[in-house]
């Protein structure tokens, strides 16, 4: 639930201000999320799940054998295979993709890789295919980067670098993240200020948000 993950995040935001300790915030974006999502690599995503027997051969069947076609000024298209995204407006296609990146999640919380509140783990609250990325280490937010985006190869859906933002919180020194390879956009916030640095190597912060 939206309100769930943003609790979560608030907590962790508090509880790092209280303490003047650093944390590390990684906003993922996942391109096209929804559309994109592998139907093999769905269906398997579900028997990992423990979706099996009759249940998983329904789903399975129901993603056969996809076609769709461009009605344009009044003609139709030839047919063209559907191969990838999840059904549009179908009421199981959130759930759907809640199961597919579930074994990213399992991982996260298996090797307790984020932040805690107390003896609770944290570490990736997600909304659909919003998911953050949190961690009081600013390596380990790099290894839970790369972890993501190992699954993401996987399971042959992108992330954005462009869009997919990191916020840091108590530490304005320099820092650098890599996602496949670039470097994500970050901010520096204290108090309801937000900074930006796109180069960590700038001598210089700008202010974006008063």
């Amino acid at each position: 639930m939206p309100i769930i993950a943003a609790l979560i995040l608030t907590e962790l935001i508090i509880q790092a201000i209280k303490t003047k300790s650093p944390l590390y915030v990684a906003l993922m974006d996942a391109r096209k999320a929804f559309d994109i999502v592998w139907h093999l690599g769905l269906m398997r995503e579900m028997h990992k799940f423990g979706l099996t027997g009759d249940n998983w051969l329904f789903f399975k069947r129901w993603y056969e054998n996809l076609k769709s076609k461009i009605k344009w000024k009044g003609l139709l298209s030839n047919s063209i295979d559907e191969q990838q995204g999840v059904r549009q407006g179908g009421i199981w296609s959130p759930t759907a993709y809640k199961i597919f990146i579930n074994s990213l999640l399992q991982t996260f919380e298996r090797n307790q890789l984020g932040a805690c509140i107390g003896p609770i783990y944290c570490g990736i609250p997600t909304v659909a295919d919003d998911v953050a990325l949190i961690s009081t280490d600013p390596y380990e937010l790099q290894t839970m980067l790369n972890v993501q985006a190992d699954h993401a190869n996987k399971l042959r859906y992108q992330l954005s670098e462009q869009k997919s933002t990191i916020l840091v919180y108590n530490d304005k020194l320099p820092k650098s993240w890599t996602l496949n390879d670039q470097t994500p956009e970050y901010f520096w916030r204290r108090y309801g200020k937000a900074e930006c640095r796109k180069d960590y190597r700038a001598q210089s912060w700008k202010t974006v948000l008063p």
